[in-house]
């Protein structure tokens, strides 16, 4: 899919992700409360799909919310856009 927001960006065609993700918060959540976090409170995520657009901010920002409501200290994320590395 083209990258920036013409007509057939991922930017504008990207809803149905975004719909997924929406009906996977619940289960996303409850995964991550699950986790044990570590003695150090220092939590690393790493998203090395196509991490540039809107969904992957948002799902990040809901895993920091839940990590933090756990008592995380600390959240490092790691973002890879493959996009971008193959061009």
């Amino acid at each position: 899919m083209p990258p920036g927001s013409g007509r057939y960006s991922y930017a504008l065609n990207s809803w149905m992700q975004a719909l997924a993700i929406q009906r996977l918060l619940p289960t996303l959540q409850y995964v991550v409360n699950c986790f044990k976090l570590p003695q150090n409170g220092i939590i690393h995520v790493a998203n090395l799909g196509c991490s540039c657009g809107a969904n992957a901010f948002n799902v990040a920002n809901i895993i920091s919310i839940s990590f933090r409501t756990n008592g995380a200290s600390e959240i490092k994320y790691f973002f890879n856009d493959f996009n971008v590395l193959f061009q």
